[in-house]
């Protein structure tokens, strides 16, 4: 089956609102601990195994889709799989395998940041482009749950970040979005809008020591002189630009 969640995920960077923020001191707290998970993530050299699963919100327990992969990072360096693409990041490439259409998107960091994000980088991403209107922590031993309800206007209407507090990692994030309609779908459910909730969850999270050679992108591609070429474990892939004066 082919997973309905890739498209879903990079809705995370589209919560976007104009409402006030209230419990500014929910809201202050929560700021000062994705602070803190941020600069976890930007100097961290972790490995983790990590699942999206895919339900109706009003059946948060009826999983009708799931994708999961592993992810290494060192600092901003990322290497990940999820399902048939591989997602690849450092300091001057951004790269995305697509194993199934035997395509590689070849890009500068800049040009590919959106699709390329970590969790961190999304969550962040997408708190400083949505304006919520009600934010809440819920804390359970050395766990704690920020709860952030958006708008009816927005496209992400609940988000819920679990973080655990002692290593300032990231375990749960849970999204609802409302369900993409087609044109003749939103006449015939006018007034009855739908959602959908994407669980994402990090385990198997280890430290691991710090690796170059994992983040060197001659594994993707070669270069003689101007011409770009797959590498030979991908001799039959088309490469694709997505950047200039690469």
């Amino acid at each position: 089956m082919k997973s309905h969640l890739p498209k879903y995920y990079l809705l995370l960077l589209l919560c976007i609102s104009g409402h006030r923020l209230y419990a500014q001191a929910d809201i202050d707290e929560a700021g000062k601990l994705l602070s803190r998970v941020k600069q976890t993530y930007d100097s961290a050299n972790i490995s983790f195994h990590l699942k999206y699963t895919y339900a109706e919100a009003d059946q948060p327990n009826t999983v009708t889709d799931s994708l999961e992969g592993d992810a290494r990072l060192q600092g901003s360096n990322c290497f990940m799989t999820l399902g048939n693409i591989i997602f690849f990041r450092n300091q001057s490439y951004n790269i995305s395998v697509f194993k199934e259409d035997k395509l590689i998107m070849l890009g500068r960091p800049s040009t590919l940041s959106k699709e390329m994000q970590l969790p961190s980088d999304q969550i962040s991403t997408a708190l400083h482009q949505a304006g919520v209107t009600a934010c809440r922590l819920l804390r359970n031993h050395q766990l704690t749950t920020i709860i952030f309800e958006y708008s009816r206007e927005s496209p992400c209407r609940r988000m819920e970040i679990t973080i655990d507090e002692a290593t300032s990692l990231i375990r749960e994030v849970v999204t609802q979005i409302p369900q993409p309609l087609s044109p003749e779908e939103s006449v015939t459910t006018r007034g009855s809008e739908q959602y959908i909730m994407i669980r994402t969850f990090f385990t198997a999270m280890k430290t691991e020591q710090p690796n170059d050679s994992i983040f060197n992108e001659k594994m993707f591609f070669t270069r003689e002189g101007n011409v770009i070429k797959p590498a030979a474990a991908y001799a039959d892939y088309q490469i694709f630009l997505a950047s200039p004066n690469i």
